[in-house]
């Protein structure tokens, strides 16, 4: 489903910056709205900032726990093309020196053969949860995530992860507002107090992409601001550890994260 408007950003500090941008407008102003920690995780927008430069240790230490729980998921390999030089009694063309040495297997053939090497594997993240959904239970999904990224990492492959959120002004409307931040590009490892914190803190659910959405230059987007920053929206694109891409309760969230715990 394609988004009226979309907001790329690449890496958490490219986020960081967006935010220090001035609201639209008439926008909202949720995302540094004080106390509610059990809501947004933490008590302001300025902590959530002060996390995100440092890590979420305790994130981080949990998802350590969860991947000595499981086993290392088993890497797909790529499978690349390389040329090779094939020497036979025919072929398309004569060596010349080994013809002369009298080498019957004088005559080559190029042939592709398949390399294995590591995937680099895209990895979406959903990102929408209603309302109803208990701060202390997106953070149990992040761990879970967390996790999972690096247990795909440790199987072999590389991951580029984006975590993707589509909000919508009415309940089963189109979507309106989509937002897509890579988090950790293929090159790179993460911190895994980094990874705990981009993979759905509240304060960076909350906060962070609260905070996106009141400065976006769109007057579509400043009026779900202020409403109550819409609807969440599932995504039906390919990539997600999840067949879930929206969460409507604790309940449904709890299977996502099960599905989370058993991706490979």
């Amino acid at each position: 489903m394609k988004a009226q408007h979309t907001l790329t950003l690449h890496g958490i500090g490219a986020v960081a910056e967006y935010l220090t941008k001035p609201r639209q407008t008439g926008a909202g102003n949720s995302s540094d709205r004080s106390g509610d920690a059990d809501f947004f995780g933490t008590d302001s927008l300025a902590e959530a900032l002060t996390i995100a430069r440092a890590g979420w240790t305790k994130g981080a230490q949990d998802a350590a726990k969860a991947l000595a729980e499981r086993k290392t998921a088993a890497g797909e390999k790529t499978k690349t093309r390389r040329t090779v030089t094939n020497y036979d009694v025919a072929g398309d063309d004569c060596d010349v020196a080994r013809f002369c040495a009298g080498d019957p297997e004088n005559m080559t053939e190029a042939r592709r053969v398949s390399v294995k090497g590591k995937t680099v594997r895209r990895v979406n993240v959903s990102l929408n949860f209603s309302q109803g959904v208990s701060g202390k239970k997106i953070m149990e999904y992040a761990v879970a995530v967390c996790a999972a990224v690096q247990r795909i990492e440790a199987g072999g492959n590389r991951v580029e992860l984006w975590v993707k959120k589509q909000i919508a002004d009415r309940d089963g409307g189109p979507v309106v507002f989509a937002m897509e931040i890579r988090v950790k590009d293929a090159g790179s490892r993460m911190h895994p107090a980094a990874l705990a914190f981009a993979c759905g803190h509240p304060s960076f659910y909350r906060r962070f992409l609260f905070g996106l959405v009141e400065r976006f230059p769109a007057r579509a987007v400043t009026k779900i601001s202020k409403e109550s920053y819409g609807y969440t929206v599932a995504d039906d694109s390919t990539g997600y550890l999840t067949k879930i891409t929206r969460c409507g309760s604790d309940s449904e969230t709890d299977r996502a994260i099960a599905e989370i715990s058993a991706a490979k």
